[in-house]
């Protein structure tokens, strides 16, 4: 700072010294009460580091800028237009030299006036054009020793809140992201660099077990493809055991669940039609046995059962040569059905003998009366 020239230090520091009122205003307001960065909220921290940049106030543009990465770090905008920043800078070292030897004399006179939250300002300021600078740590930490600024404090809580839940979803580089933001505020909190720790060793951890499941999965992948259902789920089990969040092996499960399920109904049905079927059969309603067999092997085109009885339907109504006889089959099979309370396979039978013998009235009768007990 020996070598600097007073014309160009008064012609830097009047803007900045407005620049610096502007702020001071800004942070004293009582909206400061609230959450600095969550109220402003990105966009805003975008803007005004937008309009920091139109008027060429290169640091405030990279501090807000920077203020912008550490609220949503997922985002890239903020650091594409620091990376452009730097480039500008870069081009004329001894531009950002003199901005930083400029903000550094500004900081020092608001620190000897003990206006903290300016000079911590004008601090942060020079660190974003020179990061591995000491002086303005050092005082940084030393403001922070006899200030505390409750936006950095809002700040910081909230870093460390959205750290924990992103660990809580096994999001480990996202929550370690996070922590880092909330150590740009209170570098020697031991607490988050306890979480950073222990969030790299889950992190560890998590990529065994992960590489454990992988390896499991494509075993269960074999067995499912073998049709070894049973096995296929036990071992989609394990991975949920060691890797709860794994969807892959939640989605497998519920697959071979749905599968059972529904080879439970389909057994269910096949069961029911083929007893209703053997009914029909026993009471020589072959024509209405014939029906039920052939929907039960609708269902289940391998079973053998319904094909064998199908053959002795045939024989049966072979030997049922007149109508008469039909008649007198299906009816016989009919009462027996409505004296065990069977209504819906009654109805069938005497169905099938009012078909057989339209001008009847006796089967027509019965119709009627088991469609109102069963609407009864």
């Amino acid at each position: 700072m020996k070598n600097s020239n007073p014309g160009k230090v008064l012609n830097i520091f009047i803007p900045l010294a407005f620049i610096a009122i502007t702020l001071f205003t800004f942070l004293t307001s009582p909206c400061r009460a609230q959450n600095q960065v969550n109220a402003a909220g990105y966009a805003t921290l975008i803007q005004q580091a937008d309009q920091a940049l139109s008027a060429r106030d290169y640091p405030t543009a990279l501090l807000w800028y920077e203020k912008a990465t550490h609220a949503k770090p997922e985002l890239t905008f903020a650091a594409g237009k620091i990376a452009e920043i730097n480039a500008v800078l870069d081009a004329d070292p001894d531009s950002r030299a003199r901005l930083f030897e400029n903000l550094i004399l500004r900081a020092e006179d608001l620190y000897k006036q003990k206006n903290y939250p300016l000079a911590k300002t004008e601090y942060q300021k020079s660190l974003t054009l020179d990061p591995a600078a000491q002086f303005p740590k050092d005082r940084l930490a030393q403001i922070s020793a006899v200030f505390t600024d409750p936006a950095d404090q809002s700040y910081f809580s909230d870093a460390v809140e959205n750290g924990d839940k992103a660990l809580a979803a096994s999001d480990f580089d996202k929550a370690i992201l996070f922590y880092q933001t909330a150590l740009s505020v209170k570098p020697d909190a031991k607490a988050v660099k306890d979480k950073i720790t222990n969030t790299r060793k889950q992190q560890s951890d998590y990529k065994t077990l992960a590489d454990q499941a992988l390896k499991i999965i494509a075993s269960a992948d074999k067995l499912l493809l073998a049709e070894k259902r049973t096995e296929a789920r036990a071992e989609y089990q394990k991975v949920l055991d060691i890797t709860p969040a794994n969807a892959y092996a939640r989605q497998k499960i519920q697959e071979i669940d749905q599968f059972a399920a529904d080879k439970k109904t389909l057994q269910d049905g096949y069961d029911k039609t083929v007893e209703l079927a053997d009914q029909f059969y026993i009471n020589r309603d072959f024509a209405n046995a014939r029906l039920k067999y052939q929907e039960a092997l609708k269902a289940k085109p391998e079973a053998r059962y319904p094909k064998e009885m199908l053959e002795k339907t045939k024989s049966g109504a072979s030997q049922l040569q007149s109508d008469q006889e039909k008649y007198d089959a299906a009816l016989a099979s009919a009462e027996s059905l409505l004296k065990t309370e069977e209504y819906e396979a009654a109805l069938i039978s005497f169905r099938s003998a009012s078909t057989i013998k339209p001008t009847e009235t006796y089967p027509k009768t019965k119709i009627a009366d088991i469609e109102k007990l069963i609407g009864d």
